[in-house]
């Protein structure tokens, strides 16, 4: 037994060499997962740094218009672009129309295309937002009962991600100011928003819950996938086949080699989130890494499944892309599941990925203890005796 497991440590380092000899293989098994985390982490945790660049065109002459554009000015997160030549332009129609020279036509005229050139540079890229107060923004009307009121209009390219959605916000929140300060009393209703995980929840923590369970994945489907079609295809398997080997020392070989560098891969990521993005750690570090480790197996051996029904290298890549892809779809990495309907709401629960990040999310929000992760447990235990069914079944040396 003790020569059993020698023969499979001494295989695991050497496929351990092999493996990091390969300059490709590491940067996608090591470096990707690394550099999702570390721009990732840049961006959660230095939000103040978070700038939009936004034009403000201000066709109003009322004094509301200018208490909203100096709210606008003082937000830090809000850079504003001044588009110089149609200021300048729209301040020589000014003059000309209080001295009587130009129609008051011409300074509309002027204003207009200000916010057609202002929505050409977001058009082209070179703005994020576009912030319009109408001539008629703060006029007095019955409707709002002799208050100043208007519509102040947002624009914003909707390929952008979440620049629209940070725009509004800030805009609620001065318009929610703006109204208090013209009626004189607080607002009878507002919302305040809570989370249930309390107020420590850093950002970083939420993201390095995805880029982690996505390297260990990727250490799966992309690593132990395609290591045994390759050496099938090369006779390297058969070579080894010769050799007082058996297919089991053959396994655990290649998997502990991969295992340990899921391992080694994920305290890197977890120590980098700490020390550079002061993401707290674990409050129990034992469930943690045992987590971690019967996670690895379990997508290690999805992997070996993977390796198992393959014919050749490339279709393993193949094969590996399909369960990678779909995982990122069903796992809610790309879209909250929330969103999904029903039927894929049930389905994404069972899929290798979602109990992966789901324990990962509890053991770093929750801190939970084993029991209250018996559903993720119960998951991966029936996912690793499937693809190690599938495996063992399929495993073949030529």
């Amino acid at each position: 037994m003790i020569k059993y497991l020698k023969t499979s440590l001494h295989l695991a380092k050497l496929q351990s060499i092999r493996i990091l000899r390969d300059p490709v293989g590491t940067i996608i098994l090591f470096g990707l997962p690394m550099i999702l985390l570390i721009v990732s982490g840049a961006f959660t945790t230095n939000t103040d740094s978070l700038s939009l660049n936004t034009a403000l065109v201000n066709e109003s002459n009322h004094e509301i218009s200018f208490a909203v554009a100096e709210a606008l000015e003082s937000v830090g997160m809000l850079k504003i672009i001044a588009d110089a030549q149609a200021q300048d332009e729209a301040q020589v129609f000014d003059e000309a129309a209080v001295s009587g020279e130009t129609p008051a036509a011409a300074i509309e005229y002027a204003l207009d295309y200000a916010l057609e050139r202002a929505l050409e540079r977001l058009r082209n890229g070179d703005l994020d937002v576009v912030i319009h107060l109408p001539k008629d923004f703060g006029s007095v009307s019955a409707m709002n009962e002799g208050l100043p009121g208007g519509n102040i209009e947002l624009y914003i390219d909707e390929t952008r991600g979440q620049t629209g959605d940070i725009a509004r916000s800030i805009l609620n929140g001065i318009i929610l100011e703006l109204n208090q300060a013209i009626i004189g009393v607080q607002m009878p209703l507002n919302l305040v928003q809570r989370s249930v995980l309390g107020d420590g929840v850093m950002p970083i923590s939420i993201v390095f819950t995805f880029f982690s369970a996505l390297g260990l994945f990727m250490m799966g489907v992309f690593g132990a996938a395609t290591l045994l079609p390759m050496d099938r295809k090369t006779g390297a398997l058969r070579r080894l086949h010769a050799m007082p080997l058996s297919g089991g020392q053959l396994l655990i070989g290649t998997m502990l080699s991969f295992g340990i560098l899921a391992l080694f891969l994920l305290a890197v990521m977890t120590a980098t989130a700490v020390l550079a993005f002061r993401m707290p750690l674990p409050e129990n570090l034992v469930l943690y890494g045992f987590f971690a480790l019967v996670s690895t197996v379990m997508l290690l051996g999805l992997g070996f499944a993977i390796s198992g029904i393959s014919k050749s290298p490339s279709q393993a890549d193949v094969y590996g892309q399909i369960v990678f892809f779909a995982s990122l779809a069903l796992g809610g990495v790309w879209v909250p599941q929330s969103f999904f309907p029903d039927i894929l709401k049930a389905i994404s629960r069972f899929i290798p990925l979602t109990p992966v990040i789901d324990g990962f999310q509890n053991i770093l929000h929750r801190g939970p203890g084993f029991t209250d992760l018996l559903p993720q447990f119960g998951v991966i235990g029936l996912w690793i005796l499937i693809c190690y069914t599938i495996g063992v079944k399929t495993f073949r040396w030529e």
